[in-house]
């Protein structure tokens, strides 16, 4: 027959398992949370994510997930936005250990595009590419549109290499022509 003692042991043993047993329930349900980002730091890096709608309470401050440097040098700046939808990967459960990644389209924030096999970028703002070196754009065809006006503000010379060079659906390339030559000092007629 067991003591009262052994019985008070046993007892006590049993409650704490149960408490372990409510704190890892709790750490794993942190495990992965999603949210919206509520307030977001730019030059910390950091953001504040409610979790849940009724949840008055927004998370700590805590990092987004970002490419952030290598023996490359590559970084990527995509800061997330208010509203936007996030997912916190906190390892062992821990909040305080956190990291919002960005991603899941919302009816707030819809996918930019419906095709396969596209990579789309949109933004209300601007978009910057920079490099310490060459930047390459490569495709069977390459082509800028713009809603204004258009500017190349080179430190150096333009060089073009192609078959031919048009303007306005004219040939202004090396081997253009021109209309009304005439020789001597006058100047010749527009490109043909």
């Amino acid at each position: 027959m067991l003591s009262s003692s052994d019985v008070h042991a046993f007892i006590e043993a049993i409650r704490r398992l149960e408490r372990r047993v409510v704190e890892l329930e709790g750490r794993i349900e942190n495990i992965v949370r999603e949210g919206k980002v509520r307030e977001v730091d730019y030059e910390k890096g950091r953001v504040k994510v409610d979790i849940d709608a009724d949840d008055k309470q927004p998370t700590r401050w805590m990092p987004w997930q970002q490419r952030a440097g290598g023996e490359d040098g590559v970084n990527d700046w995509n800061p997330p936005q208010e509203g936007e939808r996030v997912t916190i990967l906190s390892p062992g459960g821990r909040p305080e250990r956190g990291m919002a990644m960005q991603g899941g389209w919302t009816d707030d924030n819809p996918a930019p595009s419906q095709k396969g096999g596209e990579r789309v970028i949109t933004a209300k703002g601007n978009i910057v590419i920079r490099a310490g070196g060459t930047i390459t754009l490569r495709g069977e065809v390459v082509a800028v549109e713009s809603g204004g006006d258009t500017t190349i503000d080179a430190g150096g010379n333009i060089e073009t290499t192609s078959t031919e060079l048009n303007h306005n659906g004219k040939n202004v390339g090396d081997d253009h022509k021109h209309s009304d030559v005439k020789s001597g000092a006058d100047n010749t007629g527009p490109p043909v």
